[in-house]
Parts: C-alpha cells; sequence; structure tokens
C-alpha cells in the first residue's frame, strides 16, 4: 500500500514543484576561491644604537653617580676633593655640545636618579646653553614635587640659555612674582632680572622687601638681587631705591647695595626729589665703609649745593677715604663755603695721625686727593672767598688735567617757571642740610597754569610770626651716639642750649670715647617760609598750640596719627621750623604746630620755599664730675653709625 502511495505522488503534475517551473536547466559548477596566501608579518625595526656622544655622556653621568655614592661616607676634606672632580665633569660636557642636551635632559627629569648628580645635570645644561633644554628645565620648575633646590638650579639653568633679552626678562618675571615659588626659584629670578632689568619696579621694591630691612646669610640674597633688578630697571627706580635705603637697618649690606644701585643709575638732580638729597646725607653721619663713601660720591655727582653743608661735616671723619670723597665732592660742588675747612684740613695734613701709615695700609694717597681738592678749591676762589654765587653757577672753568667738572651754568629765569619747594634738610649739626641761599629753578619746570581765584591782597593774609622755636629730640632717625675724636682739642659743656652761656666745664678725653646722651634740644633762630602757588588744601596733623620759649616736648609730636585737611589761599605763608627725618617736617600757622610731609613732589607742586629754616642741634652729656651742653657743630664732635 505504501508503494503505491508513492507512485501516485511522483504521477501527480499539479503536485510536482518542478512541473510549476518548467524544465530546470542544468547548473554550472561552482568555483571554488583559492585562499590567499597570508603575507609575512613585517620585522619590528631595530632599535638605533646610540651615538657615540650619547655613549660618553651615560658613561660620565655613570661615574658622576659613583662619585656622589662614594662622598656620603667620606670625611669632609674627600667631600670637598669629590666636589671639585664632580665640577670637572663640566667643560667635558661643553665639549659635547649641542649632543649632550637630550642625555643630560632625560637624566635631568628622572626622579630614581641621585638629586646631587642632576642637580649638575641642570647647571651642566646651563654651561652649553642650547635654547633646546628650555622645556625640560621648565617642566622641572613647574613640578611642585620637585626639591626647591633643584627648580632653583633648573631656573638658573634656564637664564643661562642662548635666549633673547625679552625672552629672559619674561621668564624671570613670571617666577618672580610668582607668591607660590620657593625661596631657591625667587632668588634666581631676581638675578635673571638683575641682568636684564624689569619695568615692574613696584613689584621689585616689594621682592625686596620680603625678608625684613635685616636678613641674614642666605636671606640676603633676593634683596641683593632685587635692588640689582631695580638698579638695572628701564623705568625710573630712583624713589624706590630711596624707600629701600628707608626700610633697611643701618649697617647692612642691602642698605649700602641700594645706595650704590641709586648711584650706579647716574641720576640728575631732577631725578630725586629733595627729600632723597636730605636722605642720602644722612648716610655721611649713620654709615660707615661703602655705604658713606657712596653716599659722598652721589652727593657730589648731583650738584645740589644743599649737599654743601653734610660734606663739610663729613670733614671730621676718622675713615681718610671718606675724607677724601668728601673733598673731592665739595670740590665737585664748588660751594665757597668749603673754602676754610678745606684749606684747615690740608694745612693739618703732615701731622693728622688719620693718614700716618699703620701695618701695611697706607693712607698718604687720601692725603694727596685730598691736597688736589683743596688745592683745586683755592684756585678756583683766589683770594675772594666772601663771593656768594648762585648755588648752581660754577666758581670756575677747572684746567682740562683737572679731574673735577663743575655743575652748568644756570638758565635765565623765566617768570612763567614754577618755583620749586625747597621743604629741605633737617638742621646742618645732624649731617643734614642747611642753606641761606634760595634754591634754584629745576633746569625743566612745566609752566604752572593760572590760579582759578584772583589774587588775595597781601594785606588781607595773616602775617607769620618768624619768632625763635625749640623743640626735644633729634633731627636723624635713630638716637645719635657721639663720640669724641677731637684729640687735643677740648670739649666744652655749656649750662644752657646756648654759645653764650656760661661755661660749666672743659677738657680733653681719648679718641673715640663715646659721649652719653641724657638730652637733646633743636633751636630755630629764624624760621623758614613757604607761600601757597594757587589755593590748594593740604593734610596735616595738629600738635596744638605753639609753646613759646619752651620747648615743644617729644611726647606731644611723636605718634600723631590723625590727619586734617586744611585750606590754603594763594599766597599765604606757612613756617617750616625745623626738618624731621624722613621727609618730615614742623610747621607753624597761625600761633598753632603742625607736623607733615615737607619734602615731597606732591607739596614742591603747591607751594614756593621763600627760605630756609636756620637751626642749632644741641646735646647734654654726663661725664664723671661733669655735665653740660655741647653743640654737634662743636670741633671734635663725631657721630658713631
Amino acid at each position: 500500500m505504501r508503494a503505491f502511495l508513492a507512485a501516485l505522488l511522483l504521477t501527480l503534475p499539479s503536485l510536482s514543484p518542478a512541473a510549476d517551473r518548467g524544465p530546470v536547466a542544468p547548473s554550472a559548477p561552482r568555483k571554488t576561491r583559492k585562499a590567499e596566501p597570508k603575507k609575512a608579518a613585517a620585522p619590528a625595526p631595530k632599535p638605533k644604537p646610540p651615538s657615540k656622544t650619547q655613549l660618553q655622556a651615560d658613561a660620565m653621568l655613570k661615574a658622576m653617580e659613583s662619585m656622589a655614592a662614594r662622598q656620603k661616607t667620606s670625611d669632609p676634606l674627600e667631600q670637598r676633593a669629590i666636589d671639585r672632580m664632580l665640577e670637572n665633569f663640566g667643560p667635558e660636557f661643553v665639549k659635547l655640545g649641542s649632543k649632550a642636551v637630550p642625555p643630560l635632559c632625560a637624566y635631568l627629569g628622572d626622579r630614581s636618579r641621585p638629586r646631587k648628580v642632576r642637580l649638575y645635570a641642570a647647571a651642566f645644561l646651563g654651561l652649553i646653553g642650547d635654547p633646546g633644554a628650555l622645556a625640560a628645565l621648565k617642566s622641572r620648575l613647574g613640578d611642585g614635587r620637585e626639591d626647591a633646590g633643584l627648580r632653583g638650579a633648573a631656573l638658573q639653568a634656564a637664564g643661562s640659555l642662548r635666549l633673547s633679552a625679552p625672552a629672559k626678562r619674561a621668564l624671570g618675571e613670571f617666577y618672580a612674582f610668582d607668591p607660590g615659588a620657593p625661596e631657591p626659584v625667587l632668588n634666581e629670578a631676581a638675578a635673571i632680572l638683575a641682568e636684564t632689568g624689569s619695568d615692574e619696579v613696584a613689584q621689585l621694591e616689594r621682592l625686596a622687601k620680603r625678608n625684613g630691612p635685616a636678613p641674614r646669610g642666605a636671606k640676603g640674597i633676593l634683596g641683593h638681587n632685587s635692588v640689582s633688578a631695580l638698579m638695572s630697571s628701564r623705568r625710573p627706580s630712583e624713589e624706590a631705591l630711596l624707600g629701600l635705603i628707608r626700610f633697611f637697618n643701618k649697617g647692612t649690606s642691602l642698605r649700602a647695595d641700594a645706595v650704590a644701585a641709586l648711584r650706579a643709575r647716574k641720576p640728575k638732580a631732577s631725578d630725586i626729589p629733595r627729600m632723597g638729597v636730605d636722605q642720602v646725607a644722612t648716610l655721611l653721619i649713620e654709615e660707615r665703609g661703602r655705604a658713606a663713601l657712596d653716599a659722598a660720591r652721589l652727593l657730589g655727582e648731583l650738584g645740589d649745593s644743599r649737599a654743601a653743608a653734610p660734606l663739610i661735616r663729613s670733614l671730621k671723619a676718622k675713615d681718610p677715604a671718606l675724607l677724601a670723597e668728601a673733598a673731592e665732592a665739595l670740590a665737585k660742588l664748588g660751594d665757597p663755603s668749603a673754602a676754610r675747612p678745606l684749606a684747615k684740613l690740608e694745612e693739618g695734613l703732615i701731622s693728622d695721625a688719620r693718614f700716618a701709615p699703620r701695618g701695611s695700609e697706607d693712607f698718604r694717597p687720601y692725603a694727596v686727593r685730598i691736597q688736589k681738592a683743596a688745592g683745586f678749591f683755592a684756585k678756583a676762589l683766589g683770594k675772594d672767598e666772601a663771593r656768594k654765587p648762585s648755588p648752581r653757577v660754577a666758581l670756575f672753568d677747572p684746567p682740562r688735567e683737572e679731574a673735577f667738572t663743575p655743575p652748568p651754568e644756570p638758565l635765565p629765569p623765566d617768570p612763567s617757571e614754577e618755583p620749586s619747594f625747597a621743604g629741605a634738610p633737617p638742621p646742618s649739626a645732624a649731617g643734614m642740610i642747611s642753606s641761606d641761599e634760595p634754591l634754584p629753578r629745576p633746569p625743566k619746570a612745566t609752566p604752572r597754569p593760572a590760579p582759578t581765584a584772583s589774587p588775595v591782597p597781601a594785606s588781607t593774609l595773616p602775617k607769620p610770626s618768624r619768632t625763635a622755636f625749640r623743640y626735644e629730640g633729634w633731627p636723624v632717625a635713630d638716637k645719635p651716639r657721639p663720640v669724641w675724636s677731637g684729640r687735643s682739642r677740648a670739649l666744652v659743656l655749656r649750662a644752657q642750649p646756648s654759645a653764650s652761656a656760661p661755661v660749666l666745664a672743659d677738657g680733653t678725653f681719648a679718641e673715640g670715647r663715646p659721649l652719653p646722651v641724657v638730652d637733646s634740644v633743636v633751636l630755630t633762630r629764624e624760621p623758614g617760609l613757604l607761600r601757597a602757588l594757587a589755593p590748594c588744601s593740604v593734610e596735616l596733623r595738629d600738635v596744638g598750640p605753639d609753646p613759646g620759649e619752651k620747648p615743644l616736648k617729644r611726647s606731644v609730636y611723636e605718634g600723631l596719627s590723625l590727619r586734617k585737611r586744611f585750606d590754603f589761599r594763594e599766597g599765604e605763608a606757612l613756617e617750616v621750623l625745623a626738618y624731621r627725618p624722613l621727609g618730615g617736617c614742623l610747621l607753624r600757622r597761625a600761633g598753632r604746630i603742625y607736623t607733615g610731609e615737607c619734602l615731597t613732589r606732591e607739596s614742591e607742586r603747591l607751594f614756593k620755599l621763600v627760605s630756609e629754616p636756620k637751626t642749632e642741634w644741641w646735646l647734654k652729656t654726663e661725664l664723671t664730675g661733669a655735665s653740660g651742653w655741647f653743640s654737634s657743630e662743636d670741633e671734635g664732635v663725631d657721630f658713631a653709625p
């Protein structure tokens, strides 16, 4: 049965799929694709063999590593010898030139290597000077995990690369003014700016003050480099340097650096405010050594006649070098008041013990310089020592072989020019400045605009009293320390601070003996006078009513902080009683005493100096068996720094 059914199905056309599609063509045989043979993998490139230069550099670095490891267990003498051996690798790397830069950069970036050898690697990159090392050095500088000393060495090396001056300046400013930079980095950044200069004067001044007024040891490096950067600045930095002279403690090397930097800028008298001249003059008393010598040279080079009084006072100094500098500065100034003191000093040179040879030191060359200055001065003045030309007018035309150059002739006065404000110096007895001559007009004065209000008749203005005045204290920054240097002369002690007071005692003392100060008073014999150039308003501190014949107490005028603003009419007078340290002054108006800042550019713009105050400085001392008053101008009185 099953066989029958199967045969039946095959014979039915409707049930056959092939019947519906018609005859089926025979299918073509399928082509089989042959498998393509696999390409062999390209062989890996062979590592480039290290160059001969790289092998030499690696060998030297490896030798340095072994030396540094041996140094840890060596005695101090051997350690120093190893340091010298490590330094001797520097010229060898320099001989390799730019080819040594890649291995040195790779070694510097490897923090697993010994720190000491990495420091040398940075230094050697700086010796080679290839700018291609800058990226690697900046990478170390920006890594806060790195040792501060290594970062400083990296910046030092970067500053030694052959970069353009603007690029070096930008590099130095970027790191010098970064508040988060460590001290070694700041030191090296300031050193770069000392070479290139910087326009950021205010930031350099702040950087110099970062470690305080008397930094010690390595802390002073930053101040020194910052002062040098101010000296090299393309912008005026004289006032910033004067500010640093005030900031640094007396006797510090940084203060001497600031004086030297100020002189190196070769400023003109118009570049320095009146306060600055007085401040430099104070250094002749407060300082010794190079600070005092540079101050004397600067005063002579400025050509300001107000410097004559402190320079004359310096002729009493013990230091022969300072005597010679002061004499030459006076000859440059050509002030007639110096003729007699210089002649007197020259007459006593033969017997003056200050110029006698001591040990291997020979001070006679200083005596020769003083003789030359005194002879030049006497030749210029001739017999007419009494004449007093304008402070800016040279007294003579020196012969060509002489070294001194007199100040230039002044321009004829121009009524349209604005007269300069003088607010000048403390008493000459303190080594400050006092002058009876009116100050010259600045060589380039700007015309004063016409006042907005009509001039006030002089008869309606309050008249100054012009009476004498005295105050307790001293005209220098710190308490004075007078010493006796009179040798054979006698110190005269008087009952009152006056040259006409009775003599209580006199006697000679050993040279260099201190004169302890128990009291000090400054007398104003004749007040100076200022007049307002136009209606103006100024800030002053009100001290109180004029004490009259009694001295003004220090407790009254010191420590005042409250300022008040006072209005002045055009032509109104203000009496200048005495000058105080750092540009301050005591003033009198309508029977009341005030303190203010006289010696600023703003005050020069608002007021005209009519006359200078004439002052004396008296000190009271107590010695064994005697006490009394003496003048700071007395022969034999000197001041210790």
